[in-house]
Formats: C-alpha cells, structure tokens, sequence
C-alpha cells in the first residue's frame, strides 16, 4: 500500500518516511535508508524524517552523522519531545 502510495505521489516526503519505516521494520534498512533520504530531500524541514533518518544511522554505527540529522531536528522542532 505504500509503495502504491509513493508511485501516486511520488513528492510527499511523509509517504517516503512511513515507506522506509516499514522497511525497516520488515528487516531492509539500506532500502530504509534511501526512503527516509528521499524523504529529506523532498522537504528538508521535515522533523520527523530527520529524527527517524537519526535513529536508523545509529543503529548502523554512524552516530556522527545521526547526530547531524538530531540537532537538524532541534532545529526544525525545538520544542518538540
């Protein structure tokens, strides 16, 4: 259904993110990877795609630039829990 969804409107950056949330979770984080990224690029002010672009970089190791994409959320969203 998602990717349905990304094919039929392929520029709404949340449907990336849910997309590479689902694949995630369904065990492909490189193709996560390339979800959320895409969903960035879509809408750079996107909080939650940075936070969740964040968490997947941490649990590949990659905590420098997971850190990048957490303080771009404080950035977005200051007030944001």
């Amino acid at each position: 259904m998602l990717q349905q969804r990304v094919a039929k409107t392929p520029n709404h950056s949340d449907s990336w993110r849910s997309l590479g949330r689902l694949q995630n979770t369904l065990g492909d984080p490189d193709a996560a990877l390339l979800s959320i990224r895409r969903a960035i690029e879509l809408d750079s002010f996107n909080a939650a795609a940075h936070f969740d672009l964040g968490q997947l970089l941490v649990s590949r190791g990659n905590e420098g630039e997971a850190q990048r994409h957490f303080d771009r959320v404080y950035e977005i969203a200051p007030a944001s829990s």
